[in-house]
């Protein structure tokens, strides 16, 4: 028994993922996906530089090897993550970046 896959239906795993996620939002709402996100601060600074580099993003396509730009569900799944990561609390010196000084003066 053999199968046969055509090369235009093989979508790279985040891909497939953001679009069952997408439909999960659709059947049971945005605010009770959202709770199954992390909400740890740490994340934050990465899903940030993640959120400003999108236009420029690409995804390499496991099978087919082009380079394809993000889907409209792989960037609401983000802006949905980034939403719920923004109404956690947390202490600021927690998400700080690796090249700032910590010892500075106060003026």
């Amino acid at each position: 028994m053999t199968t046969s896959h055509t090369e235009g239906n093989v979508e790279p795993l985040p891909r497939a993922i953001c679009k069952i996620l997408h439909i999960l939002c659709k059947v049971r709402g945005p605010k009770v996906l959202a709770r199954f996100f992390s909400n740890e601060p740490a994340l934050l600074e990465p899903m940030l530089d993640a959120f400003e580099l999108w236009d420029g993003h690409t995804t390499e396509g496991q099978i087919s090897g082009k380079k394809e730009n993000l889907t409209w569900e792989e960037k609401y799944v983000m802006l949905l993550w980034l939403s719920h990561l923004a109404l956690t609390p947390f202490d600021l010196a927690s998400i700080s970046t690796s090249n700032v000084q910590t010892n500075l003066p106060l003026p």
